[in-house]
């Protein structure tokens, strides 16, 4: 199983949104590299943007605003940090890819302009407070869960 890093300010940046926005979903984007083991390592955090839609069932992101976003850090990083995926809440309940989930992660493999074709999808459940993540294989084409790691920068 490949692992995902995320460091452990940004990880209690997700849970801190999460618990603001109950009982309503949530999400951003996750933003950083793979590594020479093929892991992937979220070195940023984009918010839902000043327009997203938060709703019990559904979110929204405000998507001009996360693009916006996702330039500039591949800008400052001279393409070294980009897009691996999303994340997003579902509040009340346990982590899992809903239909919805399994759809959007789908139309994000095949939409050139993500630069991927193996986005990654972490889910935020609250009851109990708990994260999952997948990634879409290309070559399966279809979710492949992923070992979530949290890290410090002292490591």
């Amino acid at each position: 199983m490949n692992v995902i890093w995320i460091r452990s300010d940004l990880y209690e940046d997700i849970i801190g949104a999460v618990k603001t926005f109950l009982p309503y979903e949530t999400g951003g984007i996750l933003l950083g590299y793979v590594d020479v083991q093929e892991n992937l390592v979220v070195t940023k955090i984009v918010d839902p943007g000043p327009e997203a839609v938060h709703r019990k069932d559904y979110f929204l992101p405000d998507g001009s605003f996360q693009q916006k976003e996702i330039d500039k850090v591949f800008q400052e990083t001279e393409g070294e940090e980009t897009y691996l995926g999303d994340w997003h809440s579902h509040p009340y309940k346990r982590p899992f890819l809903s239909d919805i989930d399994l759809d959007t992660l789908q139309r994000i493999a095949t939409h050139k302009p993500s630069g991927t074709d193996e986005p990654v999808f972490l889910i935020v459940g609250t009851n109990p407070l708990k994260l999952k993540c997948w990634q879409y294989s290309a070559t399966k084409h279809e979710p492949i869960g992923l070992e979530i790691r949290i890290w410090t920068d002292n490591l």
